[in-house]
């Protein structure tokens, strides 16, 4: 076969990506390739990143030491010349001087077209994920120029680069292809100059950047599948909303919910457009039998539904044309700008709604371009809309993991798969009812033919049948019927698209884009938490080593079965063979010849370790999908299971306390103790979100619940003396906004989840059962826009009674002030009757809320009486507990540190908790001290030169945490000894030493001290040996003022310790 075919061969990149090493890949893979056979059509370029074993290879055909970072191998001379070049190089990745690359970068391109569309990789370059924005867009740009310079006029031009939610991607692109707006005297013009809304910025080419749609429907129901949910009109729409809509279809079991909305499988996309159907489904379910509640959300699922109809259908409906497809589209793109408008991030993340706008941009100027080119050449091409994104590349990294019984592999065996999958894509393309596809790459379940392939469509995708002016226009109709459904007020998108600087793009008119906005992408969700249980092992130790050019390495290490792998013998392939090569494959030490490979791969992975060569780095990791993709090695792990599970027979019951019960709340609007009816949205018990809880638990203050809901809004209907009907409150469908209590208001036309949520203690809600009834006339509720024909209708003479007497119940639990959620005043808060009196006031409650109390935003030390913003009580504290602990006196305290684990904002001992709540992306302190404030604990940690002290909560890497709690217990850093020394005896000082990672967590560098306060004969090491001293002194440029390792990280290393 090998005499009668030439294989297309790539190789991984050494070092920086460069035009010579590009050249010589895309001549690998197009060189053979007769461009007189096949029609000039469109390109797009694909890049994404596929997790890597960390291994160190020998690169034969330039003598280099491969899978070292791009970002960091220009630090290391990494030519093969003898053993010391290679000891040098494994001594410098061991000081972190230059990384193995956790990953790969691999650049593909595919056509768009009916045949031959599938993707070619050219680049392949070992990457440690540090590389910024403006650098990885330098390469990128290289690459283009490559391909404009021979192979756009022989195969066609490039229409885009399309890539997943990677943020260096995004902002990269961004800087590539918004630099200029489409030319008014070019041929696109024509046939995008009409569409108004679309963004028209590109590069010099009319290049643009494309989003992988299979990612966005990921993310969608990531954000569904959140706590936090979405927000459309003043609706909270969260998972526990969607399951409890969900048990309404006919047939769905509560198992089959819980599938649905468990975020562990976030990768799995038949599950994720299983879940965006069904909630299409859901608002033509009949709505007879739901209660005011739950027809008010039904209605915001109606709008959520047609925005998920139009961007999920045209991918999945393969008998819509492309005129269709469009249409729907540009209904989307239309449809999620007033939302983003009003709601923000609450809706959906900048990122998100950047990138879905960005894929619609894309498939819209591809069939411009599309039609340009048909015109140019005399064709009658059809356009794909299941091609845009990156998926055809995912398609190869699958391929490339079924090869062989490993599914993973290092940056040369990456390359070699990859090569092998181009191959076996050329035969799909002779044979393409062979092509079976990805079960978790499809759109729907099922083992047949993908179904958005080429071959499955069976509408007219003829670009020249589609007017793109006619379907946008249309799409903009479309739009505007389903955002007044939707009860969103008439969008005149003609007046909004007029504006200055602002397209679908730039929403907001100030030109901002959100796609480069530096805030969490909370559609992208963090892994599950995984425990680690790695074991090591070491040479017998009857073995006498051996030096290898100063390298210890045990003889059987050598000359055993590890030393030399067969696939370091095999054959170059052939094209591979004429290229001269001045360089061997061997080494001599000792008068014995070494293979490069071999010499390669022990000093990397084994290390000199009391007479013996100790493995430290095998580099493999999990053949789990889901644990291999957050760079985890091989290790066991505990099933993952969602807490928020329903007990459909419990829903309706009196006895539980779930989502959509109403509450009585104390609320504190300005200086006023009142009540509000809160609808609940999420409950969480000790940090963990629940489903649901027994009302008989409400009352305990020690059972750690927090209850989050939206508050609604009331209209009183006067007693009517002629029929004996007495004075009642009746909700107007609609939710209050709250005003934030002593801070800046919101814009009047935003409307967010923080100003349409509250969260209280459990202790301070009561259950209500209002009454359902017919809603009154608009004029008695006061209400612009009633959102059901039924709402709740509460008694006054109930609402009356309530204040104080939920005030008896709370009144005696400590700083009861502090723990009552606290809002401004406004025209629906507290509530008012007809005359515009204010409602429902506990006066015994509001007594106790001082007239001239201290700013909300300033506290008082506990210890010198001092008052200071709240934003600077942490550090202040945090002195006090230093100096405190290193005996260092202090005149005037009125009161001392707390001699054990003080808190790190009053200084008292057992009188607070400090945990940490994990976000989407790190952690956040929580506290029930009255001084506590939240801040960036990351930021903390590091300290600065105004603010030297580095006392902020963090995890022990000693104690045992479940992975599955939100809320997990912390230990302030200045108390990290001291817990060391209650809690892991066994590994405290001086006779012992806890793992390096616990160690700097806890270690104070003596400049901290120092500025502090602590003189310099008292700021000593709490840890002995040498091998501390220089982060203690602060000598090493590379670890002065350096931050302690991640609060979230898990040690590497068992301990021995509770």
């Amino acid at each position: 076969m090998q005499r009668r075919r030439t294989f297309q061969y790539i190789r991984p990149c050494t070092g920086a990506i460069t035009a010579e090493y590009i050249n010589r890949n895309l001549d690998a893979m197009f060189g053979a390739m007769d461009p007189s056979t096949r029609p000039r059509t469109g390109f797009s370029l694909l890049i994404d990143e596929i997790s890597l074993e960390q291994r160190a290879r020998y690169y034969r055909w330039d003598n280099t030491i491969g899978g070292i970072c791009r970002e960091h191998s220009h630090l290391a001379a990494l030519t093969v010349d003898n053993a010391e070049s290679i000891q040098k190089v494994a001594e410098q990745v061991r000081e972190g001087v230059c990384h193995l690359g956790k990953e790969a970068t691999v650049v593909a391109i595919a056509s768009y077209s009916r045949e031959d569309y599938h993707a070619r990789p050219i680049i392949v370059s070992v990457t440690d994920k540090t590389e910024k924005a403006p650098a990885q867009a330098a390469w990128m740009r290289t690459l283009m120029e490559c391909w404009d310079g021979k192979w756009e006029e022989l195969l066609g031009p490039i229409f885009g680069f399309a890539s997943d939610g990677d943020t260096v991607h995004r902002l990269a692109m961004h800087e590539l292809f918004m630099g200029q707006l489409v030319d008014e005297n070019s041929e696109l013009w024509e046939f995008l100059g009409t569409l108004q809304g679309l963004n028209l910025q590109c590069d010099a080419k009319g290049r643009v950047a494309d989003k992988d749609p299979k990612h966005l429907f990921k993310r969608l129901c990531t954000l569904l599948r959140s706590v936090e949910g979405i927000l459309i009109g003043d609706v909270v729409l969260n998972r526990v909303m969607f399951a409890q809509h969900l048990l309404r279809i006919e047939g769905v079991t509560l198992e089959a919910i819980n599938n649905l909305i468990d975020p562990s499988d976030h990768q799995n996309v038949p599950k994720a457009v299983e879940l965006l159907e069904a909630i299409i489904r859901l608002y033509s379910e009949p709505v007879t039998d739901l209660d005011p509640t739950m027809l008010k959300g039904h209605k915001a699922i109606g709008l959520l539904a047609e925005v998920l109809h139009s961007l999920l259908t045209p991918f999945v409906d393969v008998e819509l044309s492309l005129s269709e497809q469009v249409t729907r589209l540009s209904k989307y793109a239309h449809l999620i700008v007033p939302i983003f408008r009003r709601h923000r991030t609450s809706f959906m993340s900048n990122q998100l709604y950047a990138d879905s706008q960005t894929m619609i941009k894309n498939i819209v100027f591809c069939i411009a371009k599309q039609k340009v080119l048909d015109a140019k050449q005399g064709t009658r091409s059809g356009f794909y809309v299941s091609q845009s994104g990156d998926d055809r590349l995912e398609l190869s990294f699958s391929e490339s993991r079924c090869q062989t019984h490993s599914r993973n592999h290092d940056s040369l065996e990456l390359a070699d798969k990859l090569s092998v999958t181009a191959d076996i894509r050329e035969i799909y393309n002779e044979h393409p009812e062979w092509d079976r596809g990805h079960r978790r790459l499809k759109y729907r379940k099922g083992e047949g033919v993908d179904h958005v392939n080429p071959a499955s469509i069976k509408g007219c995708v003829l670009v020249e049948n589609t007017d793109l002016d006619a379907c946008w226009v249309e799409g903009k109709k479309r739009a505007k019927v389903s955002l007044v459904a939707g009860g969103f007020p008439d969008v005149d998108f003609t007046a909004l698209f007029a504006q200055s600087n602002l397209d679908m793009l730039r929403p907001h008119g100030d030109g901002s884009h959100p796609a480069v906005a530096k805030d969490t992408d909370r559609s992208i969700i963090d892994p599950v938490e995984v425990p680690e249980t790695l074991s090591e092992t070491a040479p017998n130790p009857g073995e006498t080593p051996v030096v290898l050019t100063g390298v210890p390495i045990t003889p059987h290490v050598l000359d055993g079965p590890v030393a030399i792998e067969l696939e370091d013998l095999l054959q170059e392939p052939e094209e591979e063979l004429d290229e001269p090569r001045g360089h061997t494959d061997w080494l001599q030490f000792q008068g014995k010849s070494v293979h490069k490979a071999s010499a390669i791969r022990i000093m990397f992975q084994f290390q000199w370790q009391g007479g013996l060569a100790v493995q430290i780095n095998s580099g493999k990791k999990s053949n789990d999908r889901l644990v291999r993709v957050q760079d985890l090695a091989v290790r066991s792990y505990t099933q993952f299971n969602f807490p928020a599970t329903l007990d459909r027979n419990n829903l309706g019951s009196n006895t539980s306390f779930c989502f959509g019960k109403l509450g009585a709340l104390l609320i504190r609007v300005s200086t006023r103790i009142t009540v509000g009816i809160l609808s609940v949205t999420s409950i969480e018990v000790n940090g963990r979100r629940v489903g649901q809880i027994d009302v008989s638990d409400l009352p305990f203050t020690d059972r750690g619940m927090k209850i989050t809901g939206q508050l609604l809004a009331l209209r009183q209907t006067p007693a009517d003396p002629s029929t004996s009907t007495p004075a009642s409150w009746t909700w107007t469908n609609e939710y209050l906004r709250i005003a934030p209590f002593k801070t800046a208001r919101t814009a009047a036309d935003t409307i967010t989840r923080k100003n349409m949520t509250i969260t209280a203690p459990g202790y301070l809600i009561q259950p209500v059962n209002p009454t359902r009834v017919m809603v009154p006339d608009v004029s008695d509720t006061g209400s612009a826009s009633v959102g059901s024909a039924i709402t709740w209708q509460f008694s006054e003479a109930m609402l009356t009674d309530l204040p104080d007497a939920m005030w008896e119940l709370v009144k005696n639990v400590e700083d009861i002030l502090t723990h009552i959620p606290k809002c401004g005043d406004s025209v629906d808060l507290p509530y008012r009757n007809r005359e515009g009196e204010s409602m429902f006031i506990t006066e015994a409650g509001t007594s106790l809320v001082p007239t001239q109390e201290i700013s909300d935003e300033d506290v008082t030390c506990v210890q010198c009486h001092k008052v200071m913003k709240r934003v600077d009580i942490r550090a202040h504290v945090g002195k006090h507990i230093l100096l405190a602990r290193q005996n260092v006196p202090e005149e005037g305290l009125f009161e001392p540190i707390g001699r054990t684990l003080p808190c790190g904002y009053c200084g008292r001992s057992g009188t607070c908790t400090i945990t940490l709540q994990k976000s989407t992306t790190t952690y956040q302190p929580a506290s029930d001290c009255p001084s506590a404030r939240s801040f960036t604990v990351s930021a903390a940690l590091k300290g600065s030169k105004t603010t030297p002290c580095t006392n902020a909560p963090v995890l022990c890497l000693l104690c045992p945490q479940d992975p599955k709690q939100k809320e997990r217990p912390a230990v302030w850093r200045y108390n990290m000894l001291q817990h060391i020394c209650t809690s892991h005896a066994n590994l405290a000082p001086p006779l012992n030493t806890p793992p390096l990672d616990v160690v700097k967590l806890t270690l104070i560098t003596r400049e901290e001290q120092i500025a502090l306060g602590v003189p310099e004969a008292r700021a000593v090491c709490d840890f002995p040996g040498p091998q501390f001293e220089a982060e203690f002194n602060g000598l090493r440029p590379d670890l002065k003022r350096k931050a302690p390792p991640d609060i979230s990280a898990r040690p590497k290393r068992a301990c021995n310790g509770p």
